[in-house]
């Protein structure tokens, strides 16, 4: 059950007005205890799970990053998805260290 727990948070985890720092950093936490618990969480799910939550601010970048070849990792998402956070308003980005 705590398994089942887990995923269900991470899977209805959204950004809100969460920064992309705050938001990616706190979807990586959620799926490493899944990981822990024997559920796969493959890098390409942590991606689209980040990219199903984006809020409306950032969700047209679901399309460029799916179709991007080969597919990018968790990693490189969140990297791009600070840096459209910083060109779409460069008072925005909150470090949560």
């Amino acid at each position: 059950t705590c398994a089942l727990h887990l995923d269900a948070t991470f899977r209805n985890f959204v950004q809100g007005d969460l920064s992309m720092n705050y938001y990616c950093r706190k979807m990586k936490a959620m799926a490493d205890p899944l990981r822990n618990h024997g559920c796969k969480v493959s890098d390409h799910t942590l991606v689209l799970n980040v990219l199903r939550g984006l809020n409306k601010r950032y969700e047209h970048l679901r399309a460029i990053i799916t179709r991007s070849r080969p597919f990018a990792t968790f990693h490189k998402v969140w990297d791009d998805l600070v840096l459209e956070e910083l060109q779409l308003d460069p008072t925005r980005l909150r470090l949560h260290l």
